[in-house]
């Protein structure tokens, strides 16, 4: 919205001027009391010099100031322009994650999906049970026992042959008897 010039009356340094700005009444206010406080600070540091002379001091200080500060505004934009582009890029750095992190997830249900339609073969585990109890260890040495005499039948068969039969069966039993 386009505000309209103002007038303002004000008195700068024992003079009387009318300001046309289109600034608030308060703003040119706040701007005569500054410049009439700066003009005194000058004639009291520099009493020699005339009003013209502390007005043009005046004049060069503002313009200083105002220099300065509009070089820090544009030092200020330009780090914000920085930071917004690093920003920017930040946000396609996080836009590239999430999609990787996307396609890993689909991925890894597509390896599921693989892996639940194939057939699961499982070896089967072929691992000797030792017997628990004493009783089952009992039953078992009697169950080998029993295979090692009636093992092909050892009557009618040398007594050296008995002998090797009887050896085997012992070993048969030796390492069950340690366990």
């Amino acid at each position: 919205m386009l505000e309209e010039k103002r007038r303002f009356k004000t008195t700068i340094a024992g003079r009387t001027y009318t300001i046309v700005a289109k600034k608030s009444q308060e703003h040119l206010q706040a701007v005569s009391e500054i410049t009439n406080q700066t003009i005194l600070q000058l004639k009291e540091a520099m009493p020699s010099l005339d009003i013209e002379q502390r007005s043009i001091l005046v004049a060069v200080n503002t313009i200083s100031e105002n220099l300065t500060k509009q070089a820090e505004i544009d030092a200020l934009k330009e780090e914000n322009a920085a930071l917004e582009k690093k920003i920017e890029q930040l946000r396609r750095r996080i836009q590239t994650l999430q999609n990787q992190t996307k396609e890993k997830k689909v991925e890894g249900t597509v390896k599921e999906e693989k892996s639940e339609s194939a057939p699961v073969t499982k070896k089967p585990k072929t691992k000797f049970v030792r017997p628990t109890t004493a009783a089952a260890v009992m039953l078992q040495k009697e169950s080998q026992k029993e295979m090692s005499s009636s093992f092909i039948g050892t009557q009618g068969m040398p007594e050296a042959s008995k002998k090797k039969l009887e050896n085997k069966a012992a070993q048969m039993k030796g390492p069950l008897e340690n366990r």
